[in-house]
């Protein structure tokens, strides 16, 4: 889970303060659809 935050936290830096809720959502439904949001 640190790994995945941190790696969130990066691209939230990269990104719009509009992909926050975004990216939450994707974490608590899943993990993998987190990681693929952020890769995106």
């Amino acid at each position: 889970m640190c790994q995945i935050s941190g790696h969130a936290r990066a691209t939230l830096k990269n990104k719009p303060l509009i992909n926050i809720p975004l990216i939450l959502l994707a974490s608590s439904k899943s993990k993998i659809r987190l990681i693929a949001f952020v890769d995106y």
